[in-house]
């Protein structure tokens, strides 16, 4: 690293660090923190144990003799949960959306780091990094791109098929696989996933998964008639007067309405498994017979006989291309495209079937890849179809060629999906910001571009024909009704009126000619070729009405309806803006929260259609703090019931993930402590402060904002602003979107946050969240962003010789670079075991109280404060070594928000504040004399296999006059936190 000369140097070299952090610095690092993920967060990440054995043709008496090649091998594959991808604090080490690793013997030393015991963890196959559509994360947004992207800028035809990645699992050995699958037996997922190469293989019946689904199939005995459980207590309702027999009249109403539901989810049930079951006995008699479908191949097996063609076409053998690309460390990013075996939305012609080649990714924890002449040249040597590329030198040339295409509909003679754009992160020497890719500079980066006609409109009808399937079957309900299933399972995809001219079409096909839709997977052109040649003949009127009605569908300025979607977690003030915003625009108003039913969302989308028919705004009023709720939110503005007044979107989002992980949930908690229980649900347990957080824990973690191009406007609120703020916030950017609404006044603003605060909730339902389990230990949790802190603080409030602050910016760039910096900062005040180990014998004379023990007491009494017990603190030196770095934390004292109401101790004080403040000093004089030597902010550990503990040692260490303990002096710097039990 370049010796720092500017004070700006250690800035520079953090916003380095950020743009590297999807770039592990090694495969030991990205695979231990894949693995800690899936641990912490199993929803985030899951990895499946695959067995796979060497194809026969690639054993030869050489390997039979060695046993290199003859083993079966554990590979194991890691998948990412998509939509976390796009998340500001992407949890991930990695973006690579298809990832394959094994651990195999010390003899592969090319390609392998040092592991433990001889064994080597090594990438044998690795996909793109994921890239995102324009508009869909703040990097792709056309300004950030002409910011930090830079030429050439080459265009790649997006292939419309599946994708097939190609590798080397030996020199002689060829690996292929799918995006996250090798198409072979999986050990299950009890089984501890093994940890060398040699494990035995534990096969899983074929007939298993059929068997555990005729299980649950449903008693032959079940009636459509029978009335489901919740019928069985039928009020009494007095006949003899009017209002007696209105309530039984609408109560059996109601119940008729839970008799057609609960039949019509017995229908689907039965339906659902019955088709099954069939598919899986045609699928046996296939194969007992030999037939052509016997194999029904999975999509990696599919792209081994792919593979296996293209070679012997080309006069090559698997071993010659195992060995180039084992070689260069290679995996070859193929997209197989083949009607025969599965169609997709546009057609493949029989020229362009097979595998194309779209990149050759090196089997790096970083993502690097091979220019597209590169790729191009090796597709023509191994046989596989070159992808095609145009190569611009501006963006703005980037912009004005797709649009062409785009409106051209086809590129180069063929229907096309979009572009995939790939580029090079340009050198800024500026402070990072959210605008930029997270790579380093000099990084390839992908973006892409894709076209909606008429490819999404021939997705979605594919997707219509999937659902739509049942009515194949002569007993399903929804031949009768389009109130019936499969109809009720449609949502918005029949929004759009072409796709609902398609979907009658279907339904009626389905009835008349059923073999049209005979192995659907492998006729998706075929079916879409015959509806588009009925549009131009019997169902021409039907087809150019819909297309009329689409076309003048009113833009976004000149709807005249809206929705405003608030997008946060609980604590926001979100319910109480809403309520403010009706006072002051009439506006509708509808809870998510005052739905009693378990599951909400159906009747709360319901209930926003019902008042937007009746209103010209709704508000939404739900956390929508998941991809799944902006989706079905935006859907609204082509929902055939307002086609001709238009919907306009707006979504208010709250800039939950701009803070310290710590300060969002202090914040958030606070409120909902303060609001009590004015609320449906989540209300504070006086047994349990802790319960409420766990909600808010679980909401925040899942928090995704919305992607680009889902919501018309968005205007942008804070989490630290008053109501009053936001509110503010909130109608001036109303206003600018919707010029009749009358600006408010500040006396108006005022008026109106006064009677939304008088709001009362007319639901109660049980309370929300679970008992938390016991505190292990008491601490300060911290609310600092230690990436940013750390940095900012050795940039410019630090002191030290220039080789050890060096040594410090090299440091925290590896934390940075591999996830490793402590996502949740604290002060260890007091553990429980500490506590144990002062507790006197029992045949001690005496039971005095240890300082121990009353400092747990003390700290349980300040969790109990109806305030959260805050504290400021200094942090005076940085310490690190070659294993762990941490914070230094001098002079812990009470935060003067926190104790404004406990400091005096004039006349007015109560006995709770006098004792609230006592607890106060206690903590205080504890931390500042009996803990001073120790106290401490962990900034993060080298690797995996260090504990945050040691961070202690070392300041204990250098508290001693140990010389190997590296120190930069801070100046002016301190930090506030709060008293939590931890566990």
């Amino acid at each position: 690293m370049v010796n720092p000369s500017t004070e700006g140097s250690a800035a520079n070299k953090l916003a380095s660090a950020k743009r590297a952090r999807f770039s592990p610095e090694s495969v030991d690092a990205l695979v231990n923190s894949l693995e800690r993920l899936r641990l912490n967060q199993p929803k985030a990440v899951s990895q499946t144990a695959h067995v796979y054995e060497p194809l026969e043709s690639h054993t030869t008496d050489t390997d039979s003799d060695n046993g290199a090649s003859s083993k079966q091998r554990i590979i194991t594959s890691w998948k990412m949960q998509e939509h976390l991808y796009r998340r500001k604090d992407c949890p991930f080490p990695t973006l690579a959306r298809g990832l394959f690793t094994t651990i195999e013997e010390s003899i592969l030393q090319d390609h392998q780091e040092s592991g433990k015991g001889g064994k080597k963890t090594r990438i044998v196959a690795r996909g793109y990094d994921k890239f995102f559509n324009i508009g869909e994360v703040p990097w792709t947004e056309w300004d950030n791109l002409a910011k930090y992207s830079e030429a050439p800028y080459d265009l790649t035809y997006k292939s419309n098929g599946c994708l097939i990645l190609v590798s080397a699992i030996s020199e002689s050995e060829v690996l292929v696989t799918s995006k996250h699958s090798l198409g072979t037996t999986i050990l299950p997922k009890e089984t501890a996933h093994p940890t060398t190469s040699d494990a035995p293989p534990v096969d899983q019946p074929p007939s298993a998964k059929n068997k555990e689904a005729s299980s649950a199939t449903l008693p032959a005995s079940v009636s459509k008639t029978d009335p489901p459980d919740m019928l069985e207590k039928t009020p009494i309702f007095d006949l003899s007067t009017k209002s007696g027999q209105k309530k039984a009249a609408k109560h059996a109403a109601r119940e008729a309405k839970k008799v057609e539901k609960a039949n019509a989810d017995r229908d689907r049930d039965l339906y659902q498994q019955t088709a099954k079951e069939e598919a899986e006995a045609k699928r046996q008699e296939l194969h007992a017979n030999g037939g052509a479908d016997s194999a029904a191949p999975a999509h990696a097996e599919m792209g081994r006989r792919w593979l296996k063609q293209t070679l012997e076409k080309a006069g090559k053998k698997e071993s010659d291309l195992a060995k180039a690309l084992w070689d260069q460390n290679l995996t070859a990013v193929t997209e197989l495209c083949d009607d025969d075996f599965e169609e997709h939305v546009l057609s493949t012609p029989q020229h362009l079937t097979g595998l194309h080649l779209h990149g050759l990714n090196l089997n790096t924890p970083h993502f690097a890849t091979l220019s597209p002449e590169k790729v191009k040249a090796f597709a023509q040597e191994w046989g596989f179809i070159p992808t095609e590329f145009v190569r611009l030198n501006t963006l703005e040339e980037v912009k004005q060629y797709a649009d062409k295409v785009a409106q051209e509909g086809k590129w180069r003679g063929e229907a096309i999906e979009g572009f995939v754009v790939r580029t090079t992160v340009k050198e800024i020497n500026s402070k990072s910001d959210d605008g930029e890719p997270p790579y380093p500079p000099g990084s390839p980066f992908f973006f892409k571009i894709k076209f909606e006609e008429p490819y999404l409109m021939y997705r979605q009808w594919r997707e219509i024909t999937r659902s739509l399937m049942p009515l194949l079957k002569e007993n399903c309900p929804g031949r009768k009704s389009r109130e019936a299933f499969p109809w009720t399972q449609m949502g918005s995809k029949l929004k759009r009126p072409e796709s609902a001219v398609y979907a009658e079409w279907c339904a009626e096909m389905m009835v008349k000619e059923p073999h049209l839709f005979d192995n659907y997977d492998k006729g998706v052109v075929r079916v879409r070729e015959r509806f588009l040649q009925w549009t131009e003949g019997a169902g021409k009127n039907k087809w150019q009405s819909a297309r009329k009605n689409s076309e003048h569908k009113a833009p976004k300025d000149a709807a005249t309806k809206a929705i405003i979607v608030p997008v946060a977690v609980p604590g926001c003030g979100k319910t109480i803006l809403g309520v403010a915003l009706g006072r002051l625009f009439g506006f509708a108003h509808t809870q998510n929260d005052d739905i009693k039913q378990k599951k909400t969302a159906a009747t709360f989308m319901k209930n926003i259609v019902e008042l937007l028919k009746k209103n010209d705004v709704v508000y939404c009023d739900r956390n929508n703090h998941l991809p799944k709720h902006h989706e079905e939110l935006s859907d609204l503005a082509v929902n055939q019931s307002f086609e001709d007044h238009g919907v306009r979107r707006i979504a208010l989002v709250w800039d939950i993930d701009s803070h310290p992980y710590n300060k969002a949930l202090r914040i958030t908690s606070e409120r909902i402590l303060s609001r009590g229980e004015n609320h449906q649900s989540l209300r504070p347990d006086p047994a349990d402060q802790m319960r409420h957080e766990a909600v808010i824990r679980m909401f925040m973690s899942d928090f995704v904002p919305p992607e680009g191009g889902l919501f018309d406007d968005t205007i942008k609120l804070g989490l630290e602003n008053s109501l009053e703020q936001n509110l503010r916030i909130a109608a001036d950017g109303l206003c600018a979107i919707m010029p009749q609404l009358h600006q408010p006044t500040d006396a108006e603003i005022s008026k109106a946050l006064e009677e939304a605060q008088s709001y009362r909730p007319s639901v109660k339902k049980e309370l929300q969240g679970k008992e938390t389990p016991p505190p292990r230990y008491y601490g300060l949790s911290i609310e600092l962003d230690l990436k940013q802190y750390v940095g900012d603080a050795l940039a410019s409030h630090s002191s030290a010789a220039s080789d050890i602050k060096q040594d410090a910016e090299q440091f925290l760039g590896h934390l940075v670079a591999n996830g490793r910096i402590v996502a949740r900062p604290h002060v260890t005040i007091v553990h429980e075991k500490t506590v144990q180990e002062e507790t006197p014998d029992e045949d001690a004379k005496t039971s005095t109280v240890g300082p121990a023990q009353r400092l747990w007491n003390t700290c349980e009494a300040l969790r109990k404060m109806p305030s959260p017990a805050l504290f400021e603190f200094d942090l005076t030196a940085l310490l690190f070594n070659d294993r762990v770095m941490t914070l230094v934390v001098d002079h812990v004292r009470p935060h003067q928000i926190a104790s404004s109401s406990t400091k005096s101790s004039g006349p007015e004080e109560s006995t709770t504040q006098r004792v609230d403040r006592q607890h106060l000093l206690d903590v205080e004089k504890a931390l500042c004399e009996d803990l001073k030597e120790v106290l401490h902010v962990t900034v993060g550990t080298r690797e995996e296999g260090i504990q945050p503990y040691e961070a202690r040692g070392l300041v204990e260490a250098w508290r001693r006059g140990d010389e190997g303990v590296k120190r930069v002096d801070l100046k002016g710097l301190s930090g506030i936190g709060r008293v939590m039990g931890m566990s």
